[in-house]
């Protein structure tokens, strides 16, 4: 059997407002922002998958819901004390970058202010 894998890398909006607050929280990822990679990981078994399906079973599993194909990715979250998915945060999908907005994502280009990522798989 030829498993094909899918990388995947979680960003962290990490922009903060003049009072410490994270403001992507409220008005939504700008591409200036700054970013943190906290995981990057590839995924085996995704790649007949609907991208906008994989990347909602993301979203729930990087949210403490996961599939229980997806229970590991919560573990590894909770190793590296990441918090869950917010509004402005992104989750790219091989060269796809997809943001958390309010409701739903919308497709940006990669953004260009990422910092190291903290944990790979």
């Amino acid at each position: 059997m030829n498993l094909q894998f899918r990388q995947i890398r979680v960003l962290h909006n990490e922009q903060l407002d003049a009072a410490g607050r994270h403001e992507a929280w409220v008005r939504g990822y700008r591409p200036e922002d700054s970013m943190v990679e906290i995981l990057a990981f590839p995924i085996a078994g995704a790649a007949d998958m609907p991208e906008a399906h994989l990347v909602e079973q993301l979203y729930d599993a990087l949210n403490y819901q996961p599939a229980e194909h997806l229970l590991w990715l919560t573990d590894l979250l909770t190793a590296v004390k990441g918090r869950s998915l917010s509004v402005g945060d992104a989750l790219v999908v091989d060269d796809t970058t997809h943001v958390v907005e309010r409701m739903g994502w919308s497709k940006v280009d990669l953004p260009t202010n990422i910092t190291a990522a903290v944990a790979t798989a």
